[in-house]
C-alpha cells in the first residue's frame, strides 16, 4: 500500500496475483505428486472470495486497497510567495531550469530560493524534500 501498487488497475493486479496463486498451487501439486482434486478446494475458496469482494464492493473497492495519507498545509512552514511558487512547481516535477524559465529568473535564483525551502523543511536537498512531501497530501 505504501508503494501505491494497487492504486491504479487494482482489479487487474489482484486478478493476476490470484492467478499466480492458483498456478503455484497447480505446480506444487504436479511436483509433489498430490492429486489436483485435493487442492481444488483452496483455489475455489480464494476465487469465490475474490468474486464476492468484487461484486459486493465494486463501487467502493478502492477504499479497500488504499491507505489514507496525512494532510500537510504548506502555510505552516511560513513560506514566502516565491518559495511557495517554486515548491509547487517542484512538486509538479519541473526541473530547476524549467522553473527558472517559467518565472523568468536565473537558475541560481531558483536554487537559492529552494535552499531556503530545504532549511524550512529541515532537509538537506531536493530528493529528501520530495521524499518527505510524498508521504503527505499537500493543501494550499
Amino acid at each position: 500500500y505504501r508503494l501505491e501498487y494497487f492504486k491504479r488497475c487494482a482489479g487487474i493486479k489482484i486478478s493476476i496475483l490470484i492467478g499466480y496463486y492458483a498456478l503455484s498451487i497447480v505446480l506444487i501439486s504436479i511436483t509433489a505428486r498430490i492429486p489436483l482434486q485435493e487442492l481444488f478446494t483452496p483455489i475455489a475458496l480464494v476465487i469465490a472470495f475474490f468474486m464476492f469482494v468484487t461484486l459486493a464492493f465494486r463501487d467502493r473497492f478502492h477504499l479497500l486497497v488504499t491507505t489514507r495519507r496525512a494532510v500537510l498545509s504548506l502555510s505552516e512552514f511560513h513560506l514566502a510567495k516565491t518559495e511557495m511558487l517554486y515548491l509547487k512547481a517542484l512538486l509538479q516535477r519541473l526541473s530547476v531550469k524549467e522553473i527558472a524559465a517559467l518565472y523568468g529568473v536565473s537558475d541560481s535564483t531558483v536554487r537559492n530560493t529552494l535552499a531556503r525551502v530545504y532549511r524550512k523543511f529541515e532537509v538537506p536537498d531536493m530528493a529528501a524534500l520530495l521524499a518527505k512531501l510524498s508521504e503527505f497530501d499537500i493543501i494550499d
